[in-house]
């Protein structure tokens, strides 16, 4: 790792959370919220990003309370709506702990409805908000839910490589040998207390997070809505649906591009947030 970005733990609420660091404190504060997935953490998402645009604002990136070197509540609820819930209180908490009175938010995937919910519970503490892949829309593709649970049921390298495989547009051109990135990441996802974590957030049987119209239109914060156009996890129409309904939303689609776009597009992901946050998009 870069020691541009650097790392500590941070009780969070409670809750013991991995957070790592980049750029001036007095700099304008970015958090960055990973989406969900077996193995996944803070530095899988945003490793590049955080090095690049350490000179531009002060990046703050946790391990998502369940995931990577962060705690793992016992019992921890069930379902994506519930931990979404408990998520995005906790990284209020972490705000608190960390002073940090307001922050732009960057939300990928599930960190985008715990983006969302964060906004509702606490609209002074966001600035803006980018949505990437985001959730709150609906729930998985078929196909995405299909694959997850096969690898929930017998979860293996090779299940694992099956199921991120259909996060990018073409694995075969998206230059990180995926076969490799699944061993790295079931070094976590293998360790007991993140398995029990993730098999409940994934309880297929409990709600998923869905905001209504009328819910999304009483969130004004300024939003960038990304996706990419050939998502297999998170259909495109997720990010449409929010994007009509969010008042103040612009949306952006990458073509060629699946549910990993702040990697298969990064130079230009990168220029649009930048563009964004900044107040020049």
């Amino acid at each position: 790792m870069s020691d541009i970005i650097n790392f500590r733990q941070v009780d969070a609420g409670g809750h013991s959370l991995r957070v790592y660091e980049s750029g001036a404190a007095t700099l304008a504060p970015v958090l960055w919220l990973h989406g969900s997935g077996p193995g996944v953490d803070a530095m899988a998402n945003w490793r590049g990003l955080m090095t690049d645009l350490a000179p531009h604002f002060r990046n703050v990136a946790p391990d998502i309370l369940g995931f990577g070197e962060s705690a793992c509540p016992d019992p921890f609820p069930r379902g994506i709506a519930a931990s979404v819930e408990l998520r995005a209180r906790n990284t209020l908490a972490l705000l608190d702990a960390l002073k940090i009175e307001s922050i732009h938010v960057v939300g990928n995937s599930m960190g985008g409805m715990i983006t969302m919910r964060m906004a509702q519970i606490a609209p002074s503490r966001v600035r803006k908000m980018v949505l990437m892949g985001s959730g709150g829309a609906g729930g998985l593709t078929p196909e995405a839910g299909k694959k997850t649970m096969e690898y929930l049921a017998n979860p293996s390298v090779d299940g694992l490589r099956g199921l991120m495989e259909m996060f990018v547009y073409d694995a075969k051109t998206f230059g990180v040998d995926l076969g490799q990135l699944a061993a790295d990441r079931m070094t976590i996802a293998s360790r007991p207390h993140v398995a029990r974590v993730n098999a409940a957030t994934f309880d297929m049987s409990q709600p998923v997070f869905v905001l209504t119209p009328e819910q999304l239109a009483a969130i004004p914060h300024p939003a960038l809505v990304i996706h990419g156009r050939e998502d297999r996890v998170v259909p495109v129409d997720a990010s449409y649906y929010l994007s009509k309904h969010l008042p103040d939303a612009q949306l952006h689609v990458f073509p060629k591009s699946g549910h990993w776009a702040q990697l298969e597009q990064k130079d230009r992901f990168k220029a649009l947030i930048q563009a964004f946050l900044s107040g020049s998009l």
